[in-house]
């Protein structure tokens, strides 16, 4: 989950070649819009995560479990995003001094030290302190490694268990999206540095494509494991729509076809979507491509310098903004702060307590979104951001 520094942003003012008014785009720093966008998607994860089951027989609690459904797509909406960034990061910083020290130093500062903070806590602190009284707890011990190593997806992928890395306070299932990330980011330099703008746009393609295929094969084959959901090759199609939105926004006119196609299509994928929302078959084959075109489409349309534009205005609120800024410490404590809840505030005792189970599901989300907010505040101040400092040793220079 990258940050929103050195990115594109949308200037008003013609060009050669183009009609007066029209936009292009060059690197200025800090993007707000994008932290809203980066906010949007933890409250869809969010969304799905603290809504439990069930609780639709009355009108409230119909909608909420509508809310959480759609909360499915949050990780998706990130890694359309981490696309975008770390694409449009890797192209300007092409040509540079130390093109893979610095990106990989920065990336490090950012990601490691809460990710691994929360292992070295979990697994090597806490167990001096507290035995692990979680049924599954020795099993996860016992395949840690998977976890130390951003390999929880392929695990994941491959194992005949719903939730391999998951059991009582120990929640560890949601790390597959940050090893797809890590993954991605391991290969991804690599081929920015060798290949033109014209083949990464090429490659893009040929990888939407690919992780199409692989998902109409594991459809077809009735595969019963998680492989479709969190192997990378599976969801690399968003990755890649990401970096081919940063490739075609590299050209002022590309860029501006691209600006008058993306609400159309943001409408279209998003019919569609809605048609297909329940099938099995858009769950395992088609799912990954239309949400692609459709987070797509909503990036382009958040970055139009339009003055009428409702979605950039909703992502340019504050709040949604802030939520954007905490929003990988968010992600990454959520489960355990879930967990916890669970044990001491379920929602079932908040029913009790208002004398109605649909209300006490809807305070358990405000509670959980509320501590979990917290938390990303608390470790965005007291821990990230001082590693974050040190990224001024390693900027990129041209």
């Amino acid at each position: 989950m990258p940050d929103s520094s050195q990115v594109l942003e949308y200037e008003s003012r013609p060009t050669a070649g183009e009609a007066g008014g029209a936009s292009t785009l060059r690197l200025r720093g800090h993007v707000p819009v994008l932290d809203g966008v980066r906010g949007l998607a933890i409250v869809l994860v969010l969304l799905v995560h603290f809504t439990p089951p069930g609780q639709s027989h009355t009108i409230l609690g119909a909608m909420t479990k509508a809310l959480a459904s759609v909360g499915n797509v949050g990780v998706d909406l990130f890694f359309v995003l981490s696309g975008f960034l770390i694409t449009g990061i890797l192209l300007d910083a092409k040509g540079g001094p130390h093109y893979f020290r610095t990106f990989y130093a920065r990336r490090s500062l950012r990601i490691f030290p809460l990710y691994y903070g929360v292992l070295l806590v979990t697994f090597v602190i806490l167990p001096r302190f507290y035995a692990p009284r979680a049924p599954d707890a020795p099993r996860i011990f016992h395949e840690q490694g998977w976890l130390w190593l951003y390999g929880s997806n392929v695990k994941g992928g491959l194992s005949d268990l719903d939730r391999p890395f998951s059991s009582g306070w120990y929640q560890f299932d949601h790390f597959w999206s940050l090893a797809v990330e890590e993954q991605f980011y391991l290969v991804w330099p690599l081929m920015v540095l060798l290949l033109n703008r014209r083949g990464m746009m090429a490659l893009c393609v040929v990888l939407a494509a690919v992780a199409l295929g692989i998902r109409y094969w594991l459809f077809y084959r009735n595969d019963q494991t998680l492989a479709f959901y969190t192997m990378t090759p599976c969801r690399i199609d968003e990755l890649a729509t990401g970096g081919l939105i940063a490739l075609v926004a590299r050209s002022s006119v590309a860029a501006a076809r691209l600006q008058k196609m993306a609400p159309i299509l943001f409408v279209v994928s998003g019919v569609v979507l809605a048609a297909v929302w329940s099938t099995d078959f858009r769950a395992y084959v088609i799912g990954g491509t239309l949400l692609s075109v459709f987070f797509g489409s909503l990036i382009v349309v958040a970055l139009s310098p339009s003055l009428v534009n409702p979605i950039r205005a909703g992502l340019n609120l504050y709040p949604v903004r802030l939520l954007g800024k905490f929003s990988y410490a968010m992600y990454v404590l959520h489960p355990f702060l879930l967990a916890v809840l669970t044990d001491y505030l379920s929602y079932q005792r908040l029913g009790s307590l208002v004398h109605s189970a649909p209300v006490g599901v809807v305070l358990f989300l405000v509670i959980g979104f509320a501590v979990t907010l917290a938390a990303g505040w608390l470790s965005w101040h007291l821990y990230e951001k001082h590693f974050l400092k040190l990224k001024r040793f390693v900027e990129y220079r041209k």
